[in-house]
């Protein structure tokens, strides 16, 4: 027999196995709730870094104007209703009309930052704009079309629609179109969009299919609001 073969045999019929503890199955349980505690609480806290970051370079790229623009400083009485709705639905669209100058803007822009405290949406992903836009690329044919795609790129997961309802019939007429693709674009992706007009939402469906119209009543459901002439819309002091 060579030497490799006698160690290999003598080992083999010397060794046992030796289990210095009993099997602890409670404490590795304990040891795993605590793994996923610390895991959960390093999350929670790369998750606010990363709002608090998000609202700083929202805070920073607004013009003036609207850097103010947060619920808890708006003074009138319909903000607390949405503040209700968007509890119940955090991605949910909204409707807001009211008379030129009762503040839908700025409203609707409290309502966005409330929505990038909340983790729903981040500064990248908001795309603002206007009808006056949509009409510009409406008359511009295949131009207005290779916009409108940028405009429903996956990039984006909130729209902000202000002041919609400007245009004459002959100009809303030729916007609906555009208006049918916007609607089943965020309609179908499951999108955040917020409307801001001095028309009511009966008002702005007219030129809408009825596919069109059931889109956007879903989308708003019953997060359709006035917003109030009355009442401030900062309570903070100049």
């Amino acid at each position: 027999m060579s030497d490799d073969s006698f160690w290999v045999s003598k080992l083999t019929e010397d060794f046992n196995f030796v289990n210095h503890n009993d099997t602890d199955f409670d404490g590795f349980k304990d040891f795993q709730k605590e793994v996923d505690d610390r895991f959960s609480k390093i999350e929670l806290r790369r998750e606010k870094a990363e709002r608090i970051t998000n609202l700083e370079k929202w805070d920073t790229e607004l013009p003036d104007r609207w850097r103010d623009a947060k619920l808890n400083l708006i003074e009138k009485p319909v903000v607390a209703k949405i503040t209700a709705a968007l509890k119940d639905h955090p991605s949910g669209s909204f409707f807001l009309n009211g008379e030129s100058g009762a503040g839908k803007t700025f409203v609707a822009y409290a309502l966005i930052r409330r929505m990038i405290g909340h983790g729903i949406v981040s500064t990248s992903q908001i795309k603002m704009v206007s009808e006056s836009v949509l009409y510009n690329w409406a008359s511009r044919g295949f131009q207005g079309q290779d916009q409108l795609g940028q405009l429903l790129s996956s990039n984006y997961k909130l729209y902000l629609f202000d002041g919609i309802g400007t245009l004459d019939e002959r100009e809303a007429a030729k916007v609906a179109s555009l208006w049918e693709q916007i609607l089943d674009h965020i309609y179908t992706n499951d999108l955040i969009a917020i409307f801001t007009s001095a028309d009511d939402l009966d008002r702005f469906i007219t030129n809408l299919s009825p596919s069109g119209e059931t889109k956007l009543r879903t989308l708003v459901a019953k997060r359709t609001f006035v917003v109030e002439s009355d009442g401030s819309i900062s309570s903070k002091k100049k």
